[in-house]
């Protein structure tokens, strides 16, 4: 189901930023008060295939 689509004409900096640099922080933080972590543990691989953003 397609709800909008955002097609101004002409493309100017002003009301297209997508063809910008963009820049995401992603919380990877692991523990906390939930449960605690394996003292084993010491490193590892986090590999993100796609962001989606909401507004």
């Amino acid at each position: 189901v397609l709800y909008y689509t955002y097609n101004p004409s002409p493309k100017t900096d002003e009301n297209w930023p997508f063809d910008q640099d963009a820049f995401f922080i992603l919380n990877v933080a692991v523990g906390g008060s939930w449960f605690d972590i394996d003292p084993e543990f010491s490193e590892s691989t986090m590999e993100v295939d796609y962001i989606r953003i909401y507004q």
